[in-house]
């Protein structure tokens, strides 16, 4: 179940109508009734939950108990470093999460507009940790890229913070003098 996700519980044994039955989550709440369900429930916090079913027929009592996972929300990551690989692109380079429990990391890199980024693509986590930007051109000019994580609830948290190439320009100047000209980082 995924952080803040819905688990729909129900009983599918058999019983009579004049069954009851006690729930209890591990949440702290207790729904007592005597409906099989479905119930919907929510938890706001991760880890191993229980849920315990007692269904009590003819004065014979009898308890169920169910264990989930329900997975934490994946936190953002940061990018490394970006340089430019031996084919002349820009390379992005992250570290790979320890938990591993995520779908994908989303590339984004910064358009003609100042602080908007558009996406470039996805990384499967079972890839490496690096992800070469094949529209790019270093020699032309810079390009600032930041990241999200794609965890496996189809959950996308928020960008890193950008990283950028360093763009370097070289001219001759007065009297045989060089000027290297660079952009900021």
């Amino acid at each position: 179940v995924c952080y803040n996700g819905i688990a729909n519980i129900e009983y599918l044994g058999t019983a009579t109508s004049s069954a009851s039955y006690n729930w209890s989550f591990d949440n702290g709440s207790i729904l007592s009734g005597t409906g099989v369900g479905p119930y919907e429930i929510t938890w706001g916090n991760s880890g191993i939950k229980t849920i315990i079913l007692n269904v009590t027929e003819n004065g014979c009592s009898s308890d169920t108990s169910i264990v989930l996972s329900v997975i934490q929300q994946t936190q953002p990551i940061s990018i490394c470093m970006v340089s430019v690989d031996s084919s002349n692109y820009n390379m992005i380079v992250w570290e790979q999460p320890i938990d591993n429990s995520y779908d994908s990391i989303i590339i984004y890199k910064e358009t003609s507009q100042s602080d908007v980024y558009e996406k470039i693509g996805s990384h499967s986590s079972n890839n490496k940790t690096v992800y070469i930007d094949e529209n790019s051109n270093p020699a032309q000019n810079s390009s600032r890229y930041k990241i999200a994580v794609l965890d496996t609830c189809g959950y996308e948290t928020s960008q890193s913070d950008y990283h950028k190439t360093m763009h370097l320009t070289i001219n001759s100047g007065i009297n045989g003098a060089w000027n290297l000209i660079w952009d900021g980082y």
